[in-house]
Order: structure tokens, then C-alpha cells, then sequence
């Protein structure tokens, strides 16, 4: 057994971090290594979130509920990889939002009407009962002839805006009657699934 004096000393502890700074200072020097192709991947997250905040501003001056990006199991049990879900009385829907950046085809259309027929299906829902959208939205991207056809006859909305008419939305964000009329203009909640465009 030796001496007290004769035993290594425990070393010390070593002092408390701050997560979020911590997270900071990789997310600096990962940029520092990759540069602006780091940068150019963080202003596209920014910019998705502020896209799909804006489109949920127009749902929630209408009086819906909105969840951003759900990946709960209770909204999404599949885990789909969705912009949105809203939902008013008994109406809910399925929310993609693209932007310029993005390739956008008929399939993305489909998703978003599989993602609706799966919860509603999931749901155990009569159709009677309850309303299960999908709407696809376009942020300075044209629905070409394959989207336009496979949404028309799936009944999946898709609405075309440009990228000024969402900073417009984001200027608004506290204007809930301005926010409402967009929402009008814009013909979200028609009972038609066609095509709609600002004009």
C-alpha cells in the first residue's frame, strides 16, 4: 500500500463547454477547410427554411396549423421527406417546396400524393370524414409538361410564384390579413387542383 504522498495524482477535469459554441467554432473551421462550397451549402439551408417559413405564414394566417419540416411518427409515420404539413378542421395536406436550384419532375408530384394517400391510409380515414391534400410549390421553376399532366389527373395543387413574390410573403410575416390575401391571390385553397400562377 504505499504512502498517500507516493500515488498519482488524478488528473484534472477538464473545464465545461458551451455546445453551441462548440458547434460554432467546427462549423467555422469546416468552412475554413472547404470553403466556399461550405458557405454556398449553408446559404441554401437558410434559404429552404426561409422558403418553407414563408409558404407556412400564408397557412397559418388562414388558420392553420402548420409543422415545418414533420418528421414526427405521428404526422409522418414513414418518414417522407416533407417541406410541410397543415392541417384546419378536417382538412389536411402535404406541403413540397422547390425552388430554382432543385430538379422537379412529375415524381416529386407523385411523393406528395403517395405521402397523403399513406397517412390517410395509416389514418384509417373515410374519405367523407376527412380531406387529405398534396400541393407542390414552385419557387422560380416552371411545372413542366409531365408535372403539369400527372398533377392535373392526381389532383396534387401546384402553385408557381417567384422568388419576389416570396420576399413579399417574408415582409408581411406579421400582416395576417395581407398574408390571407397572398393566400387568396395565390388560390391555395380551392377546391381545384390545377395549375395555379400569380399573376
Amino acid at each position: 500500500m504505499g504512502n498517500i504522498k507516493d500515488r498519482p495524482k488524478p488528473e484534472a477535469a477538464p473545464p465545461p463547454t458551451n455546445r453551441l459554441a462548440d458547434a460554432i467554432q467546427n462549423l467555422g473551421a469546416k468552412i475554413d477547410k472547404e470553403g466556399s462550397a461550405s458557405v454556398e451549402t449553408i446559404n441554401k439551408a437558410l434559404d429552404r427554411f426561409q422558403t418553407v417559413e414563408a409558404v407556412s405564414k400564408l397557412f397559418e394566417a388562414s388558420g392553420y396549423e402548420v409543422s415545418r419540416f414533420p418528421r414526427d411518427r405521428k404526422l409522418n409515420p414513414f418518414q417522407l421527406n416533407l417541406d410541410l404539413y397543415a392541417s384546419k378542421g378536417n382538412h389536411q395536406l402535404f406541403a413540397d417546396v422547390k425552388t430554382a436550384s432543385d430538379s422537379v419532375d412529375w415524381k416529386d408530384a407523385s411523393g406528395l400524393k403517395m405521402a397523403a394517400s399513406l397517412l390517410k391510409k395509416h389514418q384509417d380515414v373515410s374519405a367523407g370524414e376527412e380531406q387529405m391534400n398534396a400541393m407542390l410549390f414552385l419557387i422560380d421553376v416552371q411545372a413542366n409538361e409531365g408535372l403539369q399532366k400527372y398533377s392535373e389527373e392526381n389532383y396534387v395543387k401546384v402553385v408557381q410564384m417567384g422568388s419576389d413574390q416570396l420576399k413579399k410573403i417574408l415582409d408581411c410575416r406579421g400582416d395576417a390579413v395581407e398574408l390571407r390575401n397572398e393566400a387568396e391571390r395565390l388560390n391555395l385553397f380551392s377546391g381545384d387542383a390545377a395549375k395555379t400562377e400569380l399573376r
